[in-house]
């Protein structure tokens, strides 16, 4: 996604949805991203290893949703359904009606 919106608005991008998704997922509560590493996720290591797998993966979902939700809120679900099948291509829909061959959702 950095390519298309900056290392800089990927940043706050991300930050906002870390920040979303921490409400109603406190064990994201000490994990956090800094733009010079690369966005990892500090702390997530030391969480998994704590033996909460499940909860963790959950938090993950919940971030990644909150992610695709700015998104939508920036640039519109069309743009970030074509920008998501450029990552994972193999997700597109296989069936589209020839009248909305050009819409993607």
């Amino acid at each position: 996604m950095a390519p298309w919106v900056g290392r800089d608005g990927f940043h706050a991008l991300f930050t906002r949805a870390l920040s979303r998704a921490r409400d109603s997922h406190p064990i994201l509560a000490d994990v956090s991203s800094e733009p010079r590493d690369g966005h990892r996720l500090d702390a997530l290591g030391r969480r998994i290893a704590a033996g909460d797998e499940l909860g963790m993966t959950e938090a993950l979902v919940a971030l990644v949703a909150a992610l695709f939700t700015l998104l939508v809120r920036l640039i519109g679900d069309e743009m970030v359904a074509r920008l998501t099948y450029q990552i994972w291509p193999e997700e597109e829909p296989a069936a589209r009606s020839t009248e909305n061959k050009d819409h993607i959702l």
